[in-house]
């Protein structure tokens, strides 16, 4: 799934909407985790709205070209 024109596609986010922060906690060859959270505002201005904390699990080719990607993530109350 991505962006595209299918009504089940995700949108991105409107510019200054949300801010993002994640790290590498884990590299073990081509696999990396990252743990992180991401705020969101209704509107730039706006008070937070939601608050997620994130773990992504990745997997790199030889290349350096993510090649699977997992995220896990879950709404603070």
């Amino acid at each position: 799934m991505g962006e595209s024109d299918s009504e089940s596609a995700s949108t991105r986010d409107a510019p200054g909407t949300y801010a993002a922060e994640y790290e590498p906690i884990a590299v073990d060859g081509d696999v990396v985790v990252a743990t992180g959270t991401s705020t969101y505002r209704e509107r730039p201005d706006g008070p937070i709205a939601r608050v997620y904390d994130n773990c992504f699990v990745m997997r790199f080719d030889a290349n350096g070209k993510c090649k699977e990607f997992t995220e896990y993530y879950l709404k603070r109350p």
